[in-house]
């Protein structure tokens, strides 16, 4: 068959005209039904590509905006200090707070943790907060909290060494 004889047949059925085959011949009948299938799949892709475009836009009208986000939550310092005298030492980190952030409530916010055997606290802090925090009486050092991870192969500078014992 050449493209033009295809051609000729494809446009005959769509014309619902009648193909170059005895009406009741089963290339006629199976031509005919491709054809109706491909109708179908045709339609189907369409609707599906409708769907997916109707989901796509709705899942982008319904993302929060990002003005609509809260603020990132600002990071952990450690706040080292003199060891309080006559005072619990949470009470004297929440003073400590509370004269840079304003209120004993915001300072309680803050404070992530109050250390007992090393004098010092760990607080959520902004950058300019720990400016002003560095400035109060009895702050000594402040540093940002950071995490180690240990290494669980052992030194990579030594050489290993395979025993073999017999």
């Amino acid at each position: 068959m050449s493209v033009t004889y295809l051609q000729k047949m494809a446009l005959a059925v769509h014309n619902k005209r009648e193909l170059p085959f005895p009406k009741s011949s089963s290339c006629q009948l199976f031509t005919r039904s491709v054809y109706q299938n491909m109708k179908k799949t045709a339609s189907s892709i369409s609707l599906l590509i409708l769907v997916l475009i109707f989901a796509i836009v709705m899942a982008d009208a319904c993302a929060p905006s990002p003005s609509s986000a809260p603020p990132p939550e600002p990071p952990a310092y450690i706040v080292y200090t003199l060891k309080p005298e006559n005072e619990e030492p949470k009470a004297y980190h929440i003073r400590i707070l509370t004269a840079v952030l304003g209120s004993e409530e915001a300072a309680e916010k803050a404070l992530v943790y109050s250390y007992k055997i090393i004098p010092g606290f760990s607080a959520k802090l902004t950058p300019e907060q720990v400016t002003e925090i560095q400035k109060q009486p009895g702050v000594l050092q402040v540093q940002p909290n950071r995490t180690y991870k240990l290494l669980d192969s052992g030194p990579q500078i030594l050489p290993r060494i395979n025993l073999k014992l017999h």
